[in-house]
Order: C-alpha cells, then sequence, then structure tokens
C-alpha cells in the first residue's frame, strides 16, 4: 500500500470516529427517554394486574421492573405495590424486611410504607413490632389519611398482645386519630369496630360498668346488620356477666331474631348457642341441651354443630350423665345413619373417650388404653370418610392425643412416631386457630421427645405464631412453649436463642409457673458452659424479679455453683456454708452438702472434707451420693498408707446394703481396692480373696476382672518366701490378661510382668519375646515402653554372662548398650508429643554406663553421663559419676 492511500485511510478513519461520536451522543439522549418510557409503560402494566387483583402475576411484573429499571422514579412505588400483592397472597415472610429497607427512598410514600409494614407485622403474629410500626406512622404523619387506621391496628396488636389498657390509652384520648375522626364520620365502619374493641377490652379487663356504657351510647342507626349484632351480643354478654340474667336472657332472645335476617348462618349458629349458654347459666341444663340440639341441624356450619354436641356433652359430663351423653351421640348414627353430623358424632365421641381418659388417676391409666384405642376408633371413622377439612384436622389432632399418651404410657417409639405424624397432619389441615397452635406445640413436643431440639425448637416458634396470631399472648400454651424452647436451647448449647424465650417468658409472663424457672434454667446453663461470670449476673436477679419464687433456694444454689465453675474454692464455700445454713430443710441438701465436701477437697482443707464426707454417710445414708463419698473416704485412707482402715473403708461399700444399693460399678472397684489394701499390708491371703471375688463373680465388668486377675499375679509374685513358685503361680494371671484381656489397659502391662517372671527364673528367650511385645504394641504408653526396653536389656546381658569370653558375648552386650540408648536418646518414642520418662532414662543411663564399662568404652561412659547431666539437670547423681569417672582416671596406677 503505498503512503497516500495511507494518509487517506486515516483522515476518514477520524471523520468516521467523530461522526460515530455525534451520533451516540444524540442517540444516547433519545435512548434515556426511551428507556423512561419502557420503564413507565412497564410499571404501569404491573399496576393494573395489581388493581385488577391478579396480584401473582403483578408480583412478576414488578420483579422484572424492579431489575431491570432499578433507578426509575417509580421503584419506590413497585416495591411497596409488590409488597401489598404479596401480603393479600398471604407472603407475608420477608415482605416487613423488604419493606423497611426501601422506606429510606419512599419519599411521599413514606406513611404507606409505614402502614404496611404494621399490616405485614399483624398478619404474622408480631404484634409488639406491629404497634410500634403503627404508633411510628401515628407519630411521624399524624395527617395521614392512615392515622385511623393504624390508631385502630396499634389498638388491636395490643389487644392481641394481651395489653388491654393500653389497647384502650391507644383510643381514648381526645386528641388522638380515633377521636378526631369518631367526631367527625361516628357511622364510619372503623369508628364502629374500633368502640366495639374497646367495648371488648373493658369486657375483658371486667370492667363492665365502662363496656356496658359504651355500648349503650353507641347508636343503632347507620350500622350494618353484622355490626349491629356484634354490638347486641356484646351487651347481652356483658348483662350476663353482670349477672343480670333477665336482660341477658331478653338480649339473647333478640339476638336470634336479628340473626335471622343476615345471610351468613354463623351468626344464627352464634345466637342459638349464647341463648344456650344463657339457659345454662340459670340452671336450666335441658332447656340448654334443646336449644344446642337445634345448631345440629345439616345447614348449620360444622364448627358450630361440633360446638353444639361438645357443650350438650359437657352438660351431662358436668352433671355426671356420662352415659346421656354417649347415647346422645350414639342415637345420631342410629336415626341419621347418612347425616355428615355422624362424622362429628364420631369425632365427639373420640375427643369423649380422651376425656374419659384424662378424668383418671395417673397409676390407673395404663390400665385403661382401651378407651384410646376406642378413641382411635372413632377418629379413624371420620379420617376414612370425605369429611369438612376442619373435621379432619380436629380429628387428626384427637388421634395425635391418643397416640401420644399411648406411646408414653408404653415406651413404643412407634406410636410417638405416629403421633408426630398425626400432628403434622392436623397443623396441615385445621385453620389458624388456637387448635392449630396446640397441634403446632404437639409436634414440637413428640420432636423433643426424640431429641430432634433444633427442629423442636422451630416448631414450638411456629405455635406460638399461630397462637398470638389468633388468641393472643394471654393463651397458656405460649408461655409452656417458651419453656420448652429454653430447654431446646441448653440442649444445643444455643444460649441466645434460649435468652431470647427467657426474656420474652418475663415481658409477657412474668407470674407463669414456667418464667422462674426458665430464668434458673438459663442462668444454669450458661455456668455449664464456662461462663460463670454471665450466669452469676442473671442468677443474681433472680431474686429482684421472682422475690416469692419457690426456686429462690435453687437459684442461690446456682450461685454458688458459678463460683466453683471460676474456681474460687474460697468464695464457693461460703456460699455453701450460707446456703446449707439457710435452708436446712430443702430439698437440694444432700447435694449441697456433698458439693460443700468436694470444694473444701479441692481447696485443700483434706481433714474439713474428710470430716463432712465421714458425716454425709451417717446423715445421707441412702442417698446414691452416699457411696461416692464413702469411697472417697477409703481412697484418701489408702493415699495416706492407712491400709486397715482403707480396706475396711472400701469393705463397707460392698457389705451395706445402703450403700451397696447405689454403688453401681464402684462395688468392682471397691473389692479391687480392698484387696489392694490388703496387699499392702501383706495380708496375702484376705487380698486373693477380695480379688478372687472379683474374677469370679458373673455380673462383674470384663475391665475389672481384667485388673483383679492382675493384680492376684502381684499378690502370687509378692510372696518372695516362696520363689520360685510365687513366680509359676503369678505367671497364669498375668498370661490371662495378656491373651485373653486384649481391650484392658493392662494388657501390655501383663506382657510386661510376664516378661519380669522369666527373667528372673532365667528363662530367656520368653522373656525376651515378652519384652518384644511390649515395645511393639500400639497402644502402650513411652513408660511401659521404656520400663520394657530396659527389661530386654537386662535379659541381653544376662543371655551374653551365658556365652563366655566370645564373640557372641561382645555382640550381645553391645545389643544390649543399644536398648539403653534407644531410652537414653528417645529413640522409642512414637511422636513429637510424647516426652521421655526422666526415672526410665536414669536407669537406662545408669545401665547404659555399666555396659559401656564391660565394653572397655571409658570415653563413651563418659559421654553418657554428660547428656544425662545436661539432659537432666534436676539429678546430681550425673556430676557425681562424672567426678567419680575424672577421679578414677588421674589417681596413679599401681606399678
Amino acid at each position: 500500500m503505498n503512503r497516500s492511500l495511507q494518509t487517506i485511510l486515516k483522515r476518514s478513519s477520524a471523520v468516521a470516529l467523530t461522526l460515530v461520536l455525534t451520533v451516540s451522543a444524540a442517540l444516547g439522549q433519545a435512548d434515556d427517554t426511551q428507556v423512561k418510557a419502557k420503564a413507565k409503560l412497564a410499571f404501569d402494566v404491573a399496576k393494573r394486574f395489581f388493581r385488577d387483583g391478579m396480584f401473582a402475576t403483578s408480583i412478576a411484573r414488578f420483579d422484572t421492573f424492579s431489575k431491570m429499571y432499578p433507578d426509575s422514579a417509580y421503584q419506590a412505588e413497585a416495591v411497596l405495590l409488590e409488597g401489598q400483592a404479596r401480603f393479600h397472597l398471604g407472603q407475608f415472610e420477608g415482605v416487613a424486611e423488604e419493606l423497611a429497607v426501601g422506606v429510606q427512598a419512599a419519599g411521599p410514600l413514606t406513611d404507606r410504607y409505614f402502614f404496611w409494614i404494621a399490616e405485614v407485622q399483624f398478619a404474622l403474629g408480631h404484634f409488639n413490632l406491629a404497634a410500634a410500626s403503627y404508633g411510628e406512622l401515628i407519630e411521624k404523619y399524624p395527617a395521614s389519611v392512615r392515622a385511623l387506621t393504624a390508631a385502630l391496628g396499634k389498638a388491636q396488636s395490643l389487644y392481641q398482645l394481651g395489653e388491654l389498657k393500653q389497647s384502650i390509652a391507644t383510643l381514648e384520648p381526645a386528641d388522638g386519630p380515633f377521636q378526631r375522626a369518631a367526631s367527625a364520620r361516628p357511622s364510619d365502619p372503623l369508628i364502629v369496630d374500633g368502640r366495639l374493641l374497646l367495648a371488648n377490652a373493658y369486657f375483658e379487663l371486667k370492667e363492665l360498668g365502662a363496656a356496658r356504657l359504651l355500648l349503650e351510647n353507641l347508636p343503632d342507626a347507620g350500622l350494618s346488620q353484622e355490626r349491629f349484632w356484634e354490638k347486641h351480643h356484646l351487651l347481652a354478654s356483658v348483662y350476663l356477666g353482670e349477672a343480670s340474667l333477665k336482660r341477658a336472657l331478653d338480649g339473647a332472645t333478640n339476638l336470634v331474631q336479628l340473626a335471622e335476617g343476615i345471610a351468613d348462618p354463623e351468626f344464627a349458629a352464634r345466637s342459638v348457642e349464647f341463648h344456650g349458654d344463657v339457659l345454662r347459666r340459670m340452671n336450666q341444663p335441658d332447656a340448654a341441651v334443646a336449644l344446642y340440639e337445634q345448631n345440629l341441624a345439616t345447614n348449620i356450619p360444622a364448627n358450630w354443630r361440633r360446638s353444639a354436641l361438645l357443650k350438650i356433652t359437657d352438660l351431662y359430663v358436668d352433671e355426671n350423665r356420662l352415659t346421656n351423653a354417649v347415647q346422645r351421640l350414639e342415637r345420631l348414627f342410629i336415626r341419621h345413619p347418612g347425616d355428615p353430623a355422624t362424622e362429628l358424632a364420631h369425632m365427639t365421641l373420640g375427643e369423649l373417650r380422651l376425656r374419659q381418659f384424662y378424668g383418671l388417676p395417673d397409676a390407673s391409666r395404663l390400665n385403661s388404653t382401651n378407651l384410646l384405642s376406642d378413641a382411635l376408633g372413632h377418629f379413624d371413622v371420620v379420617l376414612q370418610g370425605n369429611s369438612d377439612p376442619n373435621l379432619t384436622g380436629k380429628s387428626w389432632l384427637g388421634r395425635g392425643w391418643a397416640l401420644w399418651e399411648w406411646g408414653n404410657l408404653s415406651g413404643k417409639k412407634l406410636q410417638l412416631s405416629l403421633a408426630l405424624q398425626a400432628y403434622s397432619n392436623a397443623v396441615a389441615e385445621l385453620p389458624k386457630s388456637e387448635e392449630q397452635a396446640v397441634a403446632q406445640f404437639k409436634v414440637a413436643d413428640c420432636l423433643f421427645s426424640g431429641e430432634d431440639y433444633a427442629s423442636a425448637s422451630s416448631n414450638y416458634w411456629a405455635a406460638i405464631r399461630i397462637a398470638t396470631n389468633t388468641v393472643g399472648y394471654n393463651n397458656r400454651l405460649v408461655d409452656r412453649a417458651l419453656y420448652q424452647i429454653v430447654r431446646s436451647g441448653v440442649e444445643l448449647l444455643d444460649l441466645p436463642s434460649a435468652n431470647q424465650a427467657v426474656s420474652r417468658l418475663i415481658e409477657w409472663f412474668p407470674s407463669s409457673f414456667y418464667s422462674d424457672r426458665s430464668l434458673l434454667h438459663y442462668g444454669q446453663a450458661l455456668n455449664q458452659q464456662g461462663k460463670p461470670s454471665e450466669s452469676r449476673y442473671v442468677l443474681a436477679s433472680f431474686a429482684k424479679v421472682f422475690p416469692k419464687s419457690t426456686l429462690l433456694p435453687e437459684s442461690q444454689l446456682a450461685i454458688a455453683r458459678t463460683h466453683v465453675m471460676d474456681g474460687s474454692w474460697v468464695s464457693s464455700i461460703i456460699e455453701y456454708d450460707r446456703w446449707v445454713t439457710n435452708y436446712p430443710g430443702h430439698s437440694a441438701q444432700p447435694q449441697a452438702e456433698f458439693d460443700r465436701a468436694w470444694l473444701n477437697h479441692q481447696a485443700g482443707n483434706r481433714s474439713k472434707a474428710f470430716q463432712l464426707f465421714t458425716n454425709y454417710v451417717v446423715r445421707f445414708p441412702t442417698n446414691p451420693l452416699a457411696s461416692v463419698a464413702q469411697k472417697w473416704i477409703a481412697d484418701q485412707q489408702f493415699q495416706a498408707g492407712k491400709f486397715a482402715e482403707a480396706e475396711q473403708g472400701y469393705r463397707r461399700l460392698f457389705e451395706n446394703t445402703n450403700l451397696l444399693a447405689n454403688a453401681g460399678d464402684m462395688e468392682w472397684e471397691a473389692r479391687l481396692n480392698a484387696g489392694r489394701s490388703a496387699f499392702f499390708r501383706q495380708e496375702h491371703a484376705a487380698a486373693g480373696l477380695l480379688l478372687a471375688s472379683v474374677i469370679n463373680a458373673t455380673n462383674a465388668p470384663v475391665a475389672e476382672q481384667a485388673r483383679a486377675e492382675f493384680f492376684l499375679g502381684d499378690v502370687a509374685a509378692d510372696q518372695t518366701q516362696r520363689t520360685p513358685t510365687n513366680l509359676l503361680d503369678a505367671l497364669p494371671h498375668y498370661l490371662r490378661v495378656a491373651n485373653e484381656m486384649i481391650g484392658s489397659p493392662l494388657h501390655p502391662l501383663a506382657w510386661g510382668r510376664i516378661g519380669d517372671c522369666y527373667l528372673q527364673l532365667q528363662n530367656l528367650s520368653p522373656a525376651a519375646k515378652a519384652y518384644r511385645v511390649v515395645t511393639e504394641l500400639p497402644g502402650t504408653d513411652v513408660t511401659t515402653r521404656s520400663q520394657a526396653g530396659l527389661g530386654l536389656a537386662r535379659v541381653l546381658e544376662e543371655q551374653a554372662a551365658l556365652a563366655g569370653e566370645t564373640e557372641e558375648r561382645e555382640k550381645l552386650l553391645q545389643q544390649s548398650l543399644d536398648q539403653c540408648m534407644e531410652i537414653v536418646f528417645g529413640g522409642n518414642l512414637r511422636s513429637d508429643i510424647e516426652k521421655m520418662d526422666p526415672f526410665w532414662v536414669k536407669e537406662a543411663g545408669l545401665m547404659a554406663g555399666h555396659l559401656a564399662r564391660q565394653l572397655g568404652r571409658a570415653d563413651q561412659e563418659r559421654r553418657v553421663y554428660l547428656r544425662l547431666a545436661k539432659e537432666l539437670p534436676d539429678m546430681p547423681l550425673w556430676q557425681a559419676k562424672l567426678d567419680a569417672f575424672k577421679t578414677g582416671s588421674e589417681a596413679p596406677k599401681t606399678p
């Protein structure tokens, strides 16, 4: 290509580049406008789907929009509407968190964000969070069009939490959003709902006069038929609560008439049931039964038919007319075989059988499992048919209870596994209700029983969410579930979870049976996990939070134990001394007294510990710890060399019936130690009998029999006055441990003893073989290997002596020296964490010097002593050897 053509092309490229950049800028502006237009269109389409109630499609559209146009001006509204769509579909999880993230950029939509965050939290049953979010909206945006709804939402949240006075305080202030709206538009359905909520709160607080005043001042005009009924139902309930039975009866009669104009049959059923409740209160059981039976008609909703059956049953049961209850239900099968209510009757009969079972004393329940099988039969009839889902759920729940009780009585895991399945099915079938919460709770109980604590904990939380979302925080299930979460957290070592549950218990149920127990359990768990100071802080608050708790002594004892964990023996002894003085008759006294004795032992107060343990055996002879105390006493005497007293102490453990009953495997150790005590005081015959009693016992653990066999070998070998017979008698005992009891820790030691016996008997080949077995066994510790290695060196020296002045002698002495130097140099160590045993290094060093001298190697002998003087500086022996060696070498020789 020539130069002129290259120049033309360069110029053309430059012009083209300039053109491209100019066009790109213009196109960029055009593209930006198009992107905004596309974003607006995508948002509008998603919003149309939302407004038409096609929430699933709108969610997908909003999600796509957010990913494609994250910087769009419509992003905040898209996030809000997507959250609302998920709310309408019941997809509550995660929505509040997403809205909380987006609220910073919400701008004019911020009040709507707060509102929907609160709505989601309410739907999830997080009423404390919902109340806070509604409150934040009211505080920051009092003029918001949602302030009224937020005030009502906050009041409802507090009502669900059982904070009735706070709920009332949310609605009553004259300058609050509720009262301002109530003055402006009193007939607004939200205002009516708020006043009904106020009346309900006063009713539950037993402030019946305030509830009545509210309801009587609530105008009937403008109320829908349903709210009109609700008002008069609550008013009649107030009259019933005030024992104004005539007015309550008039109200009940009017409710029946009012319900006739409402299409929803539930109002008619509720009216009839309330009418029956009033007659029951007026001690007219037969008239009440006649009314309840009206709710058994086939056009009545199943839950009210069930309620009627249960109330009829309850009336008969209350009057001890159980036969009437059963007959009434069975009559339904006979007269109306095709009636769907027969399945309801079967379920009710199943529940009645369960009630009969639970009415029995605990001692007689094991012989009454026929009631459980009968209940299962009735529940299975319902489950095998095409029943109403609500009946199916309740029958699964009843089946779960029957199987749970049967499994607990029989101890069989199969029933508990079937119970778990039944409860799980109940959770799936039942609507959101207290019964569903109970089923969820029992799912957790089954998992807890099976030691699946993590799953149990999550299911207890699920039960709490259902319960608080349906019947509120006053439900007794909630505090029990929280207590079980504490227990699960402790088992899992998940103390943050346990702490959360304890905090909720104290906040929501300060007077609960489970609250003080949970705080105590949590405090103790902190100590067990090695956090004594944190435990002490928690336990110290116990007396402040629960000053009248019956568990106060346990909390004080737990504080004492935190000092134990700290290793503060003096502080812990002071706390224990104070505790045993303050609570002399407490059931934990035996444990505390034992701990006090043990702490004195740990602190070095041996004489005090000996006194306390001795007193303990006298004071609590049947306590399981008495045998431990007696063993400690005997061990102390043994260690002090008081072998006669030690033998008697050990004998008490297996000769005293009270101590023996709780001794367990300590019996065999006591027999062994009694035998060793007799051995050390040279009572060989007594020692032999005691050790033989362990060997010959059919129920003695193999490990203890191995020890007895080994010690019996020592007893025989120790009787040197009859050598060599004593060694020949000892060998079979050692050989049995070596050949038959290879799992015993004494197995390598037995081989060493065999080597020792053969060496003393001058049977050198089997001695060498036995020692080599010890040095080669994989589980042998360095001390035992060193001892056996030195034994092998001695065998080689003996063999050298027998060889006479031959080359074989020199060879054997060299092998013996090498064996010793292996020990001195640490050549027999098997890992870098093993340390040489100083005693056997010393013994090997002495023998190595002796062997080097026999071989005429003075320089090698001196080097051995020099090395050991450096390696074992605490042993003056080596310097003395070196000094003697030096003196000997410099002394004038005899001519």
